[in-house]
């Protein structure tokens, strides 16, 4: 029997979930409106998230022994004559995403392991698949371990590359709001940068302590905010050009080495940290609803993406933009319903308590989820 995850690894494993491709294209978002205007979006993003992530735990806990979020879905939306077609449109809905959120990883690593060693684009792609996939392999308690290590490097990067910013700024920040058409993107760039939807359901059923769940969710996403807060400061206050892939424009700006391979070491662990979480929740996916051994749900998750990641290479910001948008359509017709069905099914406490109930609330988070929908279409730059 697998051993449970600490409140620490459970927090981490939330913040790794976020952290990876949406850390490092916000700052390129940003730049394009005010200080104010990054500030709303993030809180805006921070809350919706929260609000989502504990009706995912919540639904979480009152299932029948699912262990993934396909299962989570099924047990309180996918019922009567209609069970096996929602089934099989929410697994391909949710495959489609998760997979396109490994394809993100893999490109992106890609880039920084073939600048910084002259490896072809392939064999860079190769290496960060075999050396990332196999750390899945693990089970959650040993991804929640390497995230417990990986976000705390990130953490301590993000601070360094903080303060070389404030020691030799390139541009200072603007106190304005921006143009709220460009907002409504950084909002949804957020959204995407938090989402750790798929790893809540990891943590609520395997935390050691049941009354954590709800604290280990909020503080995991505090620690993904203020990392994506600071790092996104270091990148436009220390960038002579900002680069669609932040970490780029910073070493470029300083030209010395060792702030290079810093930078380089960030997305790395970025997209590791990210990578083993989807992975991890995806492979578990394939496992409960084919029947089949972990090491055969394993590859059958990952494969693919390696091979889309070498075939239909896109720009990572668009990647991003259009996964942030798929996202936000399968948690506003699976998440948000199954939830309500819940709250008029049960009398039992709530996570959020009285407001869990909240028909208010929960016409908020639907909205929110339209208004991210809406952010993948929004172009910037």
């Amino acid at each position: 029997m697998e051993k449970k995850l600490s409140f620490t690894e459970a927090a981490m494993l939330i913040a790794g979930a976020g952290i990876g491709t949406g850390l490092l294209t916000l700052p390129y978002a940003i730049k394009h409106i005010g200080a104010f205007g990054t500030l709303c979006a993030l809180a805006v993003a921070y809350i919706v998230t929260a609000i989502i992530n504990l009706y995912i735990a919540e639904l979480t806990l009152k299932s029948d022994g699912a262990t993934e979020m396909l299962g989570v879905v099924k047990n309180h939306l996918a019922k009567g004559k209609l069970k096996k077609l929602l089934s099989a449109i929410f697994f391909i809905m949710i495959s489609i995403i998760l997979l396109q959120n490994l394809i993100i990883y893999i490109i992106c690593a890609s880039e920084i392991i073939t600048e910084m060693f002259g490896l072809s684009e392939l064999l860079a792609k190769a290496i960060f698949y075999f050396v990332a996939s196999g750390v899945i392999l693990l089970g959650v308690k040993g991804i929640g371990k390497s995230e417990k290590y990986s976000v705390s490097m990130i953490l301590i990067t993000v601070l360094i590359l903080t303060t070389i910013a404030i020691v030799k700024p390139e541009r200072m920040i603007i106190f304005s709001f921006g143009e709220p058409r460009i907002v409504t993107a950084v909002y949804g760039l957020f959204m995407f940068a938090f989402s750790s939807f798929f790893s809540v359901v990891q943590v609520a059923n395997n935390i050691e302590k049941t009354e954590k769940i709800k604290s280990s969710i909020l503080c995991g996403l505090a620690i993904n905010a203020m990392v994506t807060l600071l790092f996104a400061f270091a990148a436009i206050v220390g960038s002579k050009e900002i680069t669609e892939v932040a970490t780029i424009g910073i070493a470029n700006s300083y030209g010395v080495a060792w702030v290079k391979i810093l930078c380089s070491a960030l997305v790395l662990l970025a997209v590791l940290s990210s990578f083993w979480s989807v992975g991890r929740a995806f492979t578990d996916m394939i496992k409960e609803q084919f029947k089949i051994s972990d090491k055969l749900a394993w590859i059958s998750g990952t494969i693919p993406t390696i091979l889309v990641a070498i075939f239909f290479p896109l720009s990572v910001l668009r990647y991003v933009q259009t996964g942030a948008g798929l996202l936000s359509i399968a948690l506003g017709i699976m998440i948000i319903p199954a939830y309500y069905n819940l709250t008029k099914n049960t009398d039992k406490n709530l996570l959020l308590g009285n407001l869990g109930k909240s028909k208010l609330l929960i016409a908020f988070a639907s909205i929110a989820m339209i208004v991210m929908a809406i952010s993948s279409f929004i172009t910037i730059g």
